[in-house]
């Protein structure tokens, strides 16, 4: 079948055989695709969906269209990568990456820029000065062999279909479709030669799945072709309507980062980085339950072999180590213009804060973009001061909102809505929803 044959048989509801996959695949990659043709393809599968086999073959079609990464066999189980779906203060790959990779797995994780309101590991990164974030694979190989952990960004010999499917979809309103949204997250995961991932797929207001139902509906897909691409694959469900951490923008969720690894994360954090650290240690044989992976990531903290692990890793990246020192870090990233403190008019418990009204302010400031391609500002955000439970007294102050220009009344009038007070200590909910376990 020529491609308009077999973008008219998914049209009609058919199911796309390996070689008809593979042939869009291929034209794609190669540039023999138009954008017409790929459009038409894209919406035909967004219509249309796909079955587990169809979207195991668009994976495995995706990651063979590029290059993929082979590592020495006495590695054997403990490579391993941890992808989130996205949200507000989600910096769990910057502290776990180095952890995992002091508890001796090996962690090659390509990583995104964050788009709306989401933010991106990538863009975090770059707020340190000199950090390189578009490693050569050589570079990258050598890295994860040295130091055990490396963070870059997707190259254009790693799933090279990928990229031009994803630049599509944004534009043409078929990011929200399960078999893309796999394709587009295994294969870069394929290519780096995994052994084990595990999934953060986060539900809530602020996140990309709006519920439990269709956020349980993704993570049974992408475990289910993970698996059937050879990679031990888990799914953690984990609440996105309150902000992850205190800090939300790129240079203060290293700031946030670095006193993770110090010892000081808050308990949200450390809730995440404990079930889903523990997942990839338990899969790759490191330890039996997820009562020794605690230990294990907690002696890592308290010893400081994680934080070193981190200092090795931007060192090798090329950006200044001398963030990781608490008394420098700031000192190291700068500070905004402008830091605006923001007081309760009111006492009360925090009962709610809502992320997704936080990481819009936080993309008005800069930290985020509209669409991929635009410049960040690296040291804007906000840093709250209160979380879920916390009793404010009336004079408090509860954040500081980092900007490069002075503040409107818009701004402040949206965060004070944001943060909602009560009378009665509300209960305190674990982040986590449901780990899906590889079968």
């Amino acid at each position: 079948m020529n491609l308009k044959e077999i973008i008219s048989l998914k049209n009609s509801g058919g199911i796309l055989s390996r070689e008809h996959i593979e042939k869009v695949v291929e034209d794609t990659a190669a540039g023999n695709m138009d954008d017409i043709l790929l459009t038409d393809f894209l919406k035909s599968v967004y219509e249309q969906g796909m079955n587990l086999e169809e979207t195991a073959n668009l994976t495995k079609s995706m990651t063979d269209s590029g290059y993929l990464f082979e590592w020495p066999e006495e590695w054997g189980n403990i490579i391993v990568d941890k992808h989130s779906t996205g949200g507000v203060g989600d910096k769990i790959s910057l502290p776990l990456a180095p952890i995992l990779a002091a508890c001796g797995l090996k962690v090659p994780m390509i990583a995104g820029r964050g788009l709306a309101h989401t933010g991106g590991t990538l863009d975090k990164l770059e707020s340190i000065p000199g950090f390189d974030v578009n490693l050569e694979i050589n570079e990258f190989k050598e890295q994860v062999a040295a130091i055990g952990c490396a963070i870059s960004g997707q190259t254009s010999e790693i799933a090279p279909a990928d990229k031009r499917m994803y630049a599509i979809r944004d534009v043409t309103n078929t990011i929200d479709c399960l078999p893309l949204i796999v394709g587009s997250i295994l294969s870069k995961k394929v290519a780096e030669g995994l052994k084990s991932l595990v999934l953060d797929i986060k539900v809530g207001e602020a996140a990309f799945m709006k519920t439990e139902e269709r956020a349980h509906e993704l993570a049974n897909l992408i475990v289910s072709s993970g698996n059937k691409l050879g990679i031990k694959t888990h799914a953690v469900l984990t609440e996105m309507n309150a902000p992850l951490g205190y800090m939300i923008g790129n240079s203060l969720e290293i700031i946030e980062t670095i006193e993770t690894l110090s010892g000081n994360g808050p308990t949200d954090i450390l809730e995440l980085i404990h079930v889903l650290g523990g997942v990839l240690l338990i899969s790759s044989n490191i330890v039996k339950n997820m009562e020794e992976a605690r230990n294990k990531i907690d002696r890592c903290i308290s010893n400081k072999s994680a934080l070193n692990k981190f200092t090795e890793m931007i060192r090798s990246q090329g950006g200044d180590p001398r963030v990781t020192n608490p008394e420098l870090m700031w000192e190291v990233l700068g500070i905004a213009k402008y830091v605006t403190r923001l007081v309760s008019d009111k006492s009360g418990y925090v009962e709610n804060i809502d992320a997704m009204e936080l990481g819009l302010i936080s993309q008005k400031l800069g930290a985020g973009r509209i669409k991929l391609g635009d410049n960040v500002k690296p040291r804007v955000g906000i840093e709250l001061k209160k979380k879920i439970g916390d009793f404010v007294t009336q004079g408090d102050e509860i954040a500081r909102i980092h900007s490069e220009e002075e503040i409107n009344n818009e701004i402040i009038e949206t965060f004070y809505s944001s943060i909602k007070l009560v009378d009665e200590t509300p209960l305190k909910v674990s982040k986590i929803i449901k780990i899906i376990k590889s079968e």
